[in-house]
């Protein structure tokens, strides 16, 4: 009776309208996400840590090389608490490993035959906890999460493992996610034989977003569907007034019921909080969360690991012959393709740190294509201090022409990356240094994040290397 009653107070935590059957752990159902809360359970298209536990795909999204969230929610005026934690390590730009953790705790009145409270109090308590990896290829990720589960109720203890798989896909500012969760045995406490035990909540999501860069909203759809539970269909919104500063609202059906929820996040020097109201039949729900990013960004990371290969591929190379022998001239002897050097991007509105990352992402995805013989920037460097020239503010075909005779080379590619309001722009022309004539150009604009920069990016020196061809 004590664990029949238990679950019917989860299954309505969980928006669950039937009563048919064991709720098992039903709160593994429930987002951590305190974002995705605040949007009515939309995960498709968010990229904080925690959604994570809703689809494990969108741990890929992450931005920074590390990312770390500590989140609670009070429920039902504070008769139900959970807290969800999760870190985030970023292997290379495609990989991304982390670790999410979940507890639930609740107590209910024991009540006699006649449904009157007999005086004592029933605990329960759920938790879980477990590794997820995520993979990106091009605009698609995949997820995989493994976790161990243990529900407890008035001291009886039962367990099992569980495994969540996600996809993601994005293009143009749309995004769609799918994952399957909760698959697993049923619980079962220990010693315990045969298939007994309350199963999981196995559960299905599928939704789809999209993002207006210029105006920083985005909304999104999703459905839910799990064991035991009317299917779930949430909708919300958000929007980024200022760079600093996220206000979400958002809705969910249930069968007959509506809750509403609103959300805004706070976010300073890596640090974002963010706060959620969701309101149910049962009592309000409020969820906090503090999370913390930090480490090099996605294309830092890419620049630094595409600057290591093309160091590597210059020393094997150069190997066997002198750094003062293996000129641009000879360099184009040798294999046959033009030689080409890509000069500091000029700054606008942003550091110089930034424009040489750019720049070294330009020299490394050109050198990954291998249609030119990219001169590697630390013997482009040696030999401009040789030269005693300076290649600051080289924008102009004229400049090109100078910097190009000095290095030796048929083409150079100059341009600039600057930062308009809350947007980016990147802009480059590819100059041919014995005419001074510029030969190509390509720019992108409206680019709201760093991986929306790194995206451009990509995209321009394929576009170029398409163009060129065999130059």
């Amino acid at each position: 009776m004590r664990r029949v009653l238990a679950g019917l107070a989860l299954m309505a935590l969980s928006g669950v309208s039937r009563a048919d059957g064991a709720a098992g752990a039903a709160i593994l159902n429930v987002p951590l996400s305190v974002r995705q809360a605040g949007m009515g359970g939309v995960s498709a298209g968010g990229t904080d840590l925690l959604r994570a536990w809703s689809n494990p795909a969108l741990l890929a999204g992450q931005a920074t090389r590390g990312e770390a969230a500590l989140g609670g929610a009070s429920m039902f005026g504070g008769q139900q608490q959970t807290l969800g934690a999760g870190v985030g390590w970023m292997l290379t730009p495609s990989w991304t490993l982390g670790a999410v953790v979940m507890s639930y705790s609740s107590g209910f009145d024991e009540l006699n035959e006649s449904g009157s409270p007999a005086g004592s109090r029933i605990a329960r308590s759920v938790q879980s906890g477990g590794v997820v990896a995520a993979v990106r290829v091009g605009p698609a990720a995949v997820g995989l999460g493994v976790r161990g589960v243990a529900d407890a109720l008035a001291g009886n203890t039962a367990t099992t493992g569980a495994a969540d798989a996600g996809v993601s896909a994005g293009y143009a500012g749309f995004t769609a996610a799918a994952a399957i969760r909760n698959v697993g045995a049923g619980l079962r406490a220990a010693g315990e034989a045969g298939p007994g035990g309350d199963s999981l909540p196995r559960e299905i999501r599928a939704g789809a977003s999209y993002r207006f860069a210029p105006m920083r909203v985005a909304g999104g759809i999703e459905i839910a569907s799990a064991t035991g539970r009317d299917a779930q269909v949430g909708a919300g919104a958000e929007w980024w007034p200022a760079a600093a500063l996220g206000l979400r609202a958002g809705a969910g059906v249930t069968g007959p019921g509506i809750q509403f929820s609103a959300g805004l996040s706070a976010v300073f020097m890596g640090y974002a909080l963010d706060y959620a109201f969701t309101a149910h039949a049962l009592g309000a729900t409020h969820r906090a969360s503090l999370t913390y990013a930090f480490g090099p960004t996605a294309p830092e990371l890419e620049a630094l690991r595409l600057e290591d290969s093309s160091r590597a591929k210059a020393a094997e190379e150069t190997r066997g012959v002198s750094a003062s022998a293996e000129t641009p001239k000879a360099l184009t002897a040798r294999s046959g393709r033009s030689t080409l050097a890509v000069a500091t991007f000029d700054p606008q509105n942003v550091s110089a740190g930034d424009s040489a990352v750019i720049a070294d992402m330009f020299r490394s995805e050109l050198v990954k294509q291998g249609r030119f013989d990219v001169v590697e920037k630390a013997n482009m460097d040696k030999i401009l201090a040789e030269q005693a020239f300076q290649q600051s503010g080289c924008t102009t075909a004229e400049c090109a022409v100078k910097l190009g005779k000095v290095l030796n080379v048929r083409y150079l590619i100059v341009g600039s990356f600057g930062k308009l309001l809350d947007q980016y722009v990147v802009s480059f022309r590819m100059v041919e240094t014995e005419t001074a004539k510029v030969v190509y150009s390509d720019d992108a604009r409206e680019l709201s994040t760093q991986r929306d920069v790194y995206k451009a990016v990509l995209a321009m020196t394929t576009r170029l290397g398409r163009a060129c061809g065999s130059r």
